[in-house]
């Protein structure tokens, strides 16, 4: 059975991801290299670990090359990857890219201040309870696609933190959220904070998915407002898309985290 099962993974790798006509890496690469905490990681470690006791390591070796495969494999920028996820129990857990909000603080503070602030892309992210929870910000929202995670969330403050809203809205268009008390009006936040959803969005050269989603968040920001990106990608990567509408400065945190505060440009 054990010769069937390694035989099976050995010839999982013919598969092959269509050239992607962008200046930048995939998504998908950086997930991986760059942050070797994630929750593909620890899934994949855990299944290694596993097949080392069941089957040594000569079909480990192989499971571990069809487990970075179907990696390539993903398109961050693609809606239904998010969709599909979330209906998967495992990607319910609560789960932060970039850091904690501890370690991004020195950033989100000053910009965030008791205004009303929004992260972009939250999925099952700590972050709002972790800011909620601090006492030193005022209204918190929270959007994203998947009503799934959203609703996980809602369960896991609705006792705690009730105050926290979550939203249901495709980021590149947040006029046509989920129900007309959540169409977000122009200048409608003071604060808005992207935890690599920036890096999802673009990935695989989707540039005008990008620049439309830049576009939305510039809207919905008051003039004053400030843009927090936290990414894994440099400037070269990610001004193209930013220096449209926003004026950024450029600053490295811990864990090779690129910072991008942006504030809008005059229109």
């Amino acid at each position: 059975m054990w010769a069937r099962i390694c035989r099976r993974f050995g010839n999982r790798n013919s598969r092959s991801r269509a050239a992607v006509t962008s200046t930048e890496q995939p998504v998908s690469r950086r997930f991986l290299a760059s942050h070797a905490g994630s929750t593909m990681t620890t899934r994949a470690e855990w299944i290694r670990t596993t097949f080392v006791v069941l089957s040594g390591t000569c079909c480990t070796a192989l499971l571990c090359k069809w487990l970075t495969d179907e990696a390539e494999d993903v398109d961050y920028g693609d809606v239904q990857y998010w969709l599909s996820r979330y209906q998967d129990s495992w990607y319910q857990q609560p789960y932060d890219w970039l850091g904690s909000f501890i370690s991004l603080k020195p950033w989100i503070q000053p910009a965030a201040g008791k205004g009303r602030v929004v992260h972009l892309g939250c999925g099952t992210s700590r972050l709002a309870e972790e800011m909620f929870d601090s006492g030193d910000f005022g209204e918190i929202w929270n959007v994203d696609v998947s009503e799934v995670c959203l609703e996980v969330m809602r369960q896991r403050n609705e006792q705690l933190r009730p105050q926290l809203r979550w939203v249901k809205a495709d980021l590149r268009d947040m006029s046509s959220g989920s129900d007309s008390a959540h169409r977000f009006e122009d200048s409608f936040f003071d604060c808005a904070i992207d935890k690599s959803t920036l890096d999802s969005i673009c990935d695989c050269g989707r540039d005008a998915d990008a620049d439309k989603y830049i576009a939305e968040v510039a809207r919905v920001l008051k003039p004053s407002g400030v843009l927090l990106v936290f990414s894994f990608s440099p400037p070269h990567a990610r001004m193209r898309h930013l220096r449209s509408k926003f004026n950024c400065e450029v600053e490295v945190a811990e864990g090779n985290c690129f910072v991008y505060t942006c504030r809008r440009l005059s229109q």
